[in-house]
């Protein structure tokens, strides 16, 4: 007669081969297994296996998720402190839980086997608990991050918003140049006589002006000036400063933008996307916003490497 209290040896090999398969899952997902037996175990058992193709599923899902958020920056270090002192407190409510209710056991079973069976348990409910709780945590951080990098809601008439929508009609073809000039002073003295401010055109190094277009935006005066890196358009828009700034504005700032402005900030990112940055700066009596399909410390770095006329 066999001992009850015996654990089966396939119920060993097998959770053994399920075991190791997890420890294999991850080199699986980065394409690094290399052993033809392995490989085909892996994947024998993510087909298999309920609990395996799970694990793949998450494992996969999040790699997904931290490669699409790499280049945003993660939470400020006090919600960073703040969600892990959360999952801490959770992690030990739920464990005291499961140790409460281990102390009951199935009294038809062998005791060796009903251990077994409870640490199985535990140790899936606990494995559970973990994906949830590292699921959330990262929609969590790309949440912030999203939101944060975002900026502000801009309204329509927001000079961010329409440097944006100038921008895009310009890389799509559908704004003529009224004076097409390489020289920064014969643009500026030509776009002079249509404004109520003085324009100020950059004449940098790293850039080539191609010229520029005066015209009214909700009845406020405004100069688009392009340069050209390349093939990479710089545009700006530029608008009398006081104006925008003052309140009952035609064309306005928001008001963490003009917060910035008014605190001397000079030269900052006002709005970031996958493939281009606006960043706000001013001169004397104008104020602007640059867009181009680069970092905005790229933007700034050419706008600012002037030739020797605007020294």
């Amino acid at each position: 007669m066999s001992d009850s209290n015996t654990s089966n040896p396939q119920d060993t090999r097998d959770d053994q081969g399920r075991n190791r398969i997890h420890e294999l899952i991850t080199a699986y997902i980065d394409n690094e297994i290399r052993d033809p037996q392995e490989l085909k175990e892996t994947e024998d058992g993510i087909r298999n296996d309920a609990d395996l193709h799970n694990r793949f599923v998450f494992e996969k899902l999040t790699k997904k998720r931290v490669n699409e958020s790499g280049k945003l920056s993660g939470p400020p270090l006090y919600l960073q402190k703040k969600i892990g002192e959360g999952i801490d407190e959770y992690i030990k409510k739920a464990s005291a839980r499961h140790s409460a209710e281990s102390v009951t056991l199935d009294r038809t079973k062998p005791i060796q086997q009903s251990f077994i069976d409870e640490n199985k348990l535990n140790l899936k409910r606990n494995l559970y608990i973990g994906v949830s709780v590292f699921v959330l945590l990262i929609a969590g951080i790309l949440y912030i991050t999203t939101y944060r990098d975002s900026g502000p809601v801009l309204a329509s008439n927001d000079m961010v918003a329409v440097s944006r929508d100038v921008f895009n009609k310009i890389i799509d073809g559908k704004v003529p140049l009224q004076i097409k000039s390489s020289d920064a002073k014969v643009l500026a003295d030509s776009m002079n006589k249509y404004l109520d401010f003085k324009v100020f055109v950059p004449d940098v190094k790293d850039a080539q002006l191609v010229g520029g277009t005066c015209n009214e935006i909700n009845g406020e005066k405004l100069a688009h000036i392009i340069h050209k890196k390349g093939n990479v358009y710089i545009y700006t828009l530029q608008g009398n400063k006081d104006h925008i700034l003052s309140k009952g504005s035609r064309i306005v700032l928001c008001k963490d933008f003009t917060e910035k402005v008014n605190n001397g900030t000079n030269w900052f990112t006002c709005l970031k996307e996958k493939t281009s940055s606006a960043v706000i700066w001013y001169k004397d009596n104008v104020i602007c916003s640059s867009v181009a399909q680069m970092d905005s410390e790229d933007i700034t770095a050419v706008l600012t490497n002037y030739s020797n006329q605007n020294k």
